[in-house]
């Protein structure tokens, strides 16, 4: 299956997050109307929580390997429900966490 969605900007993030972390805070902002495309992955397990740790507006559990995909074409619902202001994750291993995210930035 291959799916083409005209992006004008990405935000991209890899960064190693340390074994045994709770909440760790990850800098990504990103306007959930203008986001047009998504990807996480992770090479371990990982959970991923949206704008707050204890509170999260959304919460992203993945499996060590697997992807999170989606586009605004898709069909599916937005992964972020609300506008994101930073991620906090939790991960027993170190863990490789990918994102790329497309948006439109003129809207």
């Amino acid at each position: 299956v291959s799916e083409s969605v005209s992006v004008g900007a990405e935000s991209n993030i890899d960064e190693t997050i340390p074994a045994s972390s709770t909440n760790k805070e990850v800098a990504f902002v990103m306007d959930a109307s203008q986001m047009k495309t998504l990807m996480i992955t992770a090479d371990k397990a990982c959970t991923i929580k949206t704008n707050d740790g204890t509170t999260p507006d959304d919460t992203i559990t993945l499996t060590a390997g697997a992807s999170l995909m989606w586009s605004a074409t898709s069909g599916l619902a937005n992964p972020f429900s609300a506008d994101v202001t930073a991620l906090f994750i939790t991960c027993t291993d170190e863990t490789l966490l990918r994102i790329r995210a497309g948006y439109d930035p003129t809207v």
